[in-house]
């Protein structure tokens, strides 16, 4: 009974080693100019997590530019105050190769992601 118990809590152990390992892996990192030109105008959805953090975000597009980035869901646990400035760099810069925020750099890399996604799904649906 004993030697079950400590397997047990060996497997326990080495699953919660490995999500927490799994956590920490980094996400891919979107940088890059958007190129919306070609793209027509209207509101396209992105997603993208990094865990903990799970953004989804409506992206408008107007006559080929990034006019908005709307944040429809962010779990950020502390990334919240990367909700404002990040959006608002990617839409000044056209680009998602902005700086990150301090403190909130998982959700300023996932929001960037997020919006890549909805430029890339336009891109097909337009395609």
């Amino acid at each position: 009974m004993k030697k079950a118990a400590i397997v047990v809590g060996l497997v326990v152990c080495i699953g919660a080693a490995a999500a927490v390992f799994m956590s920490c892996a980094h996400t891919p990192v979107a940088r890059g100019a958007i190129d919306a030109s070609g793209i027509p105008d209207g509101v396209y959805r992105g997603k993208h997590k990094w865990f903990p953090v799970k953004v989804t975000v409506d992206v408008t597009v107007k006559a080929g530019k990034v006019v908005k980035i709307a944040l429809v869901k962010h779990f950020k646990g502390k990334g919240g105050k990367a909700e404002k400035p990040v959006p608002s760099q990617i839409i000044e810069k056209q680009s998602t190769q902005v700086d990150a925020v301090t403190g909130a750099t998982r959700s300023s890399l996932v929001i960037m992601n997020a919006v890549q996604d909805a430029i890339n799904k336009a891109k097909k649906a337009e395609g």
